[in-house]
């Protein structure tokens, strides 16, 4: 006969209840080790970086979804070591450039042989003025423009606008961005809504300003009347809006505000201001460059800006300017960017100096 086969007790049946508690709590207590990832290639760790480039330096794509990599665009990663190429300024203005420009750099490593940065981007990278309403704005650009030879096809991601570059245009580097060239952005910038005629202005009184009044020293771009030839041998769409524009340039305009401000004055029939033009006393000596004169009578028309607030010393530099000039006997007109965004107040201001000068006049 054959022996019965002894079974072994399942001994996980007899275990009770206070038993499985204590292991409950005793696994949760365990501490956890947190998974390092593995450390990036060292010229990896500190910029983006296209997938296909950490594929072609042997990171796999399970290293690419760890957590401390962002993925600013599709195919870019961005380590948590990368820190962002410009600070962020104190200005909407300033914020929004580098919010572009942060972009910009990060979508580099995606810019293929050809492709150029163009339209608002390429402004904020020359450093060109923005237009009066994305400055009072409260949104910012959803996207960054990135131009394409016919040869490659435009890109299509999230947060990025393809565009297609215009046979004349010129690829330059700017602070190691690919970008078309001045006059081309320019011209792009009139297809742009949040751009008027006056903000088209100031972007070229920008361009020909002569380096000794430019806050970066850069040397002018052209003269007022190269742009008007550039502006007069254009065909194709807004065309005839840029040789309008062209036709309101002046070298002189040392802020895009002084640009608006004078088209404010002229805009209301007011006589176009000289710009920039040295004042002296009754004995020759030079007391102060103003922004805006009419020389004949010895008015002038300045935009106070927000340096004097910042500046103690700024501040005490333009109250004994003021005095000076007073006592030279000029009338000084000032207007803040109040005046730029406010109808009434732009109104009233017109009319301020427009009784200025008729009874200086007489």
């Amino acid at each position: 006969m054959l022996s019965a086969q002894r079974s072994r007790p399942d001994r996980s049946l007899h275990i009770g209840p206070a038993t499985l508690l204590r292991r409950s709590v005793a696994r949760q207590a365990r501490p956890m080790t947190p998974h390092r990832p593995e450390p990036l290639p060292l010229q990896l760790r500190y910029r983006p970086f296209s997938v296909q480039e950490a594929g072609r330096l042997g990171v796999n794509r399970h290293r690419l979804s760890a957590g401390d990599l962002h993925k600013p665009f599709h195919g870019i990663r961005c380590p948590d070591a990368y820190t962002d190429p410009l600070p962020l300024g104190s200005s909407r203005g300033e914020r929004l450039r580098a919010e572009l420009l942060r972009r910009a750099h990060l979508y580099l490593p995606l810019m293929k042989p050809g492709m150029a940065f163009t339209h608002l981007t390429a402004a904020l990278i020359w450093k060109l003025p923005l237009p009066l309403s994305l400055i009072v704005g409260v949104a910012a650009p959803e996207h960054i423009d990135v131009g394409c030879p016919r040869t490659v096809t435009q890109p299509r991601r999230r947060g990025v606008k393809g565009r297609r570059l215009p046979l004349s245009a010129h690829r330059h580097v700017v602070d190691g961005l690919p970008v078309v060239d001045p006059f081309t952005v320019w011209r792009m910038l009139s297809e742009e809504l949040a751009y008027t005629d006056d903000d088209l202005v100031a972007v070229g009184d920008h361009l020909v300003c002569r380096s000794n009044l430019r806050s970066d020293g850069r040397h002018p771009v052209a003269t007022p009347g190269e742009a008007i030839a550039w502006a007069d041998g254009l065909s194709g769409r807004n065309c005839r809006r840029m040789r309008r524009v062209a036709r309101s340039v002046r070298d002189g305009a040392q802020s895009p505000m002084e640009t608006l401000l004078r088209l404010l004055l002229v805009h209301a029939g007011l006589p176009e201001p000289e710009l920039n033009v040295n004042i002296f006393d009754a004995t020759g000596t030079f007391i102060a460059r103003g922004d805006m004169v009419y020389p004949e009578c010895r008015v002038i028309v300045e935009f106070d800006g927000d340096q004097h607030r910042t500046s103690r010393a700024q501040y005490s530099r333009d109250r004994e300017r003021l005095r000076a000039l007073r006592e030279a006997g000029c009338h000084v007109e000032q207007a803040d960017f109040a005046i730029l965004i406010n109808p009434e107040r732009a109104r009233r201001f017109v009319q301020r100096v427009r009784q200025v000068l008729l009874r200086r006049s007489v």
